[in-house]
């Protein structure tokens, strides 16, 4: 199955390493299921101007899996 979110990310102050920013967003809802996978690209909107990052094309995957002692879902950036 295949479905379509948008989540809004707020960007966390003072987390500019002098490469990368930092931003925070929240997923709920049940789609997130053992083994599965979540892929995403990120839309960042500033002073009128739109920028995509879909990384290189292959968008970005959260692995989704448990663990033995861990409850929950626990997610694992896949590059």
């Amino acid at each position: 199955m295949t479905s379509l979110t948008l989540a809004t990310a707020t960007y966390i102050p003072g987390s500019y390493d002098g490469l990368t920013d930092r931003f925070s967003f929240l997923l709920w809802g049940s789609f997130l299921q053992d083994n599965g996978a979540l892929l995403f690209c990120v839309k960042y909107q500033t002073l009128g101007q739109e920028f995509w990052d879909n990384n290189y094309g292959r968008n970005y995957s959260l692995q989704c899996y448990t663990t033995t002692g861990i409850p929950g879902i626990l997610l694992r950036m896949v590059k």
